[in-house]
């Protein structure tokens, strides 16, 4: 296969510091490669440290200018209409490829929210401190964007489990035997943030946050927990 040496580059994914260090240069057709700290890559962007901080930055940006040019464009402060945009075009920048990149940080997730905090006070006006971004989620029949995040992660996980994804989930986690009564979940020891905090190993908390009977109903039907989870996050409020 033929490279194009203008076209790669080169990223090393460690969290030592090698500041100082020698470290070895790469080179094709005799053209040395560059060396970058981060790097998008099938629309995710991943940084040599191995943490999301860069890829919430660039998707908050998008999803802001993009809502701004909307609104901008729409020139109207109709609910219905802002928040079919807002869900067709602005959202899932916000979302995409949640599986890899899961946010868990509160600082990461207050930047995720702060566009949908915008649309809920553009489409819901009031003095300021008079609402609350709960209420105007509730008028709008939206869920914060953490909630969405928690749902998409159980969604896919699910799917998993059902088969749907070719990825086998219990190289992750397993069915806890301890508890014949209702479905519950343990996942596997984790040495590292990295792996601590991935939509795997998250998944067994998650999915104790639903109601007993919820989480039952992935014993029977997936399409059936998916629609009723879903519906169970969007009442939840936002802290």
């Amino acid at each position: 296969m033929a490279l194009n040496p203008d076209k790669c580059k080169v990223m090393r994914l460690s969290r030592r510091n090698v500041a100082g260090r020698q470290v070895p240069s790469y080179v094709i057709l005799n053209k040395p490669i560059d060396v970058v700290q981060s790097y998008k890559y099938l629309g995710v962007l991943i940084s040599s440290n191995m943490k999301w901080g860069d890829h919430v930055k660039y998707v908050t940006s998008r999803a802001s200018r993009l809502f701004g040019f909307i609104r901008r464009l729409v020139r109207c402060n109709d609910p219905d209409i802002l928040v079919r945009l807002f869900s067709t075009l602005c959202r899932p920048i916000l979302e995409y490829g949640i599986p890899g990149w899961l946010p868990y940080q509160i600082g990461h997730l207050k930047s995720l929210e702060k566009t949908q905090k915008l649309l809920a006070r553009v489409c819901v006006p009031a003095p300021r401190g008079e609402l609350s971004y709960n209420f105007r989620l509730e008028v709008l029949g939206l869920s914060s964007m953490r909630n969405r995040y928690i749902y998409l992660a159980l969604s896919f996980v699910s799917k998993c489990l059902y088969g749907r994804y070719d990825i086998n989930p219990f190289k992750f986690i397993s069915v806890n035997p301890r508890h014949n009564e209702n479905l519950k979940f343990s996942h596997t020891y984790a040495r590292t943030d990295g792996f601590k905090f991935t939509v795997f190993n998250r998944f067994p908390a998650f999915f104790d946050q639903l109601p007993q009977d919820l989480r039952n109903q992935l014993l029977f039907s997936l399409n059936g927990f998916l629609t009723n989870s879903k519906e169970h996050f969007k009442n939840l409020s936002w802290n």
